[in-house]
């Protein structure tokens, strides 16, 4: 990398170039609370079922399904990804 603005792959950080602050500054703010409270609880819901706790798991996807439909609307991916990993839950306590 020759620039501060250059990613280097497999690093962990990368200076925020003008353009992706741009781009960043065009979503909302609600979106981007949304989209961090729903990828916390969705990880924290993954965990869970991984370690056999459907029952807490389920609590932690609706909240992430519950901040999809609040943050970006019943037609975002959010919203798809979030009722899938309710399905996949579901499927597994059978």
């Amino acid at each position: 990398p020759n620039s501060d603005n250059d990613y280097t792959p497999g690093s962990n950080t990368r200076k925020v170039a003008d353009l992706d602050a741009h781009i960043a500054a065009s979503y909302p703010t609600a979106a981007n609370r949304s989209t961090a409270q729903w990828r916390v609880y969705t990880d924290i819901g993954r965990d869970l079922s991984t370690r056999g706790k459907l029952e807490e798991a389920e609590k932690y996807f609706r909240r992430a399904l519950t901040e999809a439909k609040a943050g970006f609307g019943d037609s975002d991916p959010h919203v798809a990804a979030a009722r899938n990993n309710l399905a996949e839950l579901y499927r597994l306590q059978k």
